[in-house]
C-alpha cells in the first residue's frame, strides 16, 4: 500500500504505481515494492527514479546516504530549485 510517508511512496504514487514504476525501470514490481521498501533503492536505480517522476522527488529525498545534499543528482537547470 502506498501511502505517502516515504520519499519512496511519493515517488511510486507520481509514476502511476510500483507495477508502472517497475516496467518503466525495467525491473519486477515485487522487487521495487518490497525489497526497496526493505533495503532501500540500489544506488543505480535512484536517479532513473527521479527522472521518471519528473524530479518531483529528489535523489537526495531517495537516497540521503549517496546524495547527501539537495541538490545532489539534479540535472544542472534544477541545481538551487530544490
Amino acid at each position: 500500500m502506498i501511502d505517502e510517508n516515504t520519499p519512496l511512496d511519493r515517488a511510486l504514487k507520481t509514476a502511476g504505481g510500483p507495477s508502472k514504476a517497475a516496467t518503466a525501470l525495467n525491473y519486477r514490481s515485487t522487487m521495487v515494492f518490497t525489497q526497496w521498501r526493505n533495503r532501500g533503492i540500489p544506488a543505480d536505480k535512484v536517479i532513473p527514479l527521479a527522472r521518471l517522476v519528473g524530479w518531483e522527488v529528489t535523489p537526495h529525498e531517495l537516497s540521503p546516504a549517496l546524495y547527501p545534499n539537495p541538490d545532489d543528482g539534479l540535472p544542472d537547470e534544477l541545481r538551487g530549485a530544490a
